[in-house]
This record gives structure tokens, C-alpha cells and sequence, in this order.
């Protein structure tokens, strides 16, 4: 239901999401990923009629754009990379959240639990 809300919200305020759409492009050309997903948000959105019956997975990807686009201007390397190899890697098989075997988990942790 939220979700659909979030749809409604977009639809009744039309500054809204180009206005999002220009935030998370500020970090466009940083991570191929992330070009890649909000293209694909992009195309899901084209398609009103779809767009309810996608609800959750558009709005999910919408948080995770946003979220990716604001670690990309400010997070260290290593947790942008982890972040959108486990958000947004998109590759077949892989579950949300893994992350790849080059993760330099030490940086992670760092910023985790700084001392």
C-alpha cells in the first residue's frame, strides 16, 4: 500500500519526480550501475498502466537510486562499491545484498565502527 502511495504522491505533485530524477543524476557517469538502474526506472515509469502492478519493485528501486547517487558523492570507494555491486549489480543468480568476492570488507567495517 505505501508504495502505491508513493505512486499517488508522484502523480499528484508533478515537480516531484523530476526533481528526484535530477538529485540522483547529480552523481550520473560515476557508476555504470546506477546509470543502468535509474534507465531501467526510467522505462518502468514510461508505462503508467504497469506502474501499479510494479509498484513495490519501481519504489524500491527509486530508495536505492537515491541511496546510491548520495554514497556515490560522499562515501569512500570501497563502500560504493559494495553498495552498488550488492544493490544494483543486477547479475543472474546473485541474491539482493550479496556482495562480490573483491569487497574490501576492512574499509566497511571502518566506517561501520570507527574506533
Amino acid at each position: 500500500m505505501i508504495c502505491l502511495d508513493v505512486l499517488r504522491a508522484i502523480a499528484r505533485e508533478p515537480d516531484a519526480l523530476p526533481a528526484l530524477f535530477a538529485e540522483i543524476r547529480l552523481a550520473r557517469g560515476a557508476d555504470r550501475r546506477l546509470d543502468a538502474a535509474l534507465a531501467q526506472i526510467e522505462a518502468d515509469l514510461a508505462s503508467p498502466a504497469d506502474a501499479e502492478t510494479n509498484a513495490r519493485t519501481i519504489v524500491e528501486r527509486l530508495a536505492v537510486a537515491l541511496q546510491a547517487s548520495l554514497l556515490l558523492r560522499s562515501a569512500p570507494a570501497a563502500v560504493v562499491d559494495a553498495f552498488c555491486a550488492s544493490r544494483l549489480g543486477g547479475e543472474c543468480g546473485r541474491m539482493f545484498g550479496t556482495l562480490p568476492a573483491r569487497t574490501d570488507f576492512a574499509v566497511i567495517l571502518e566506517r561501520a565502527l570507527p574506533r
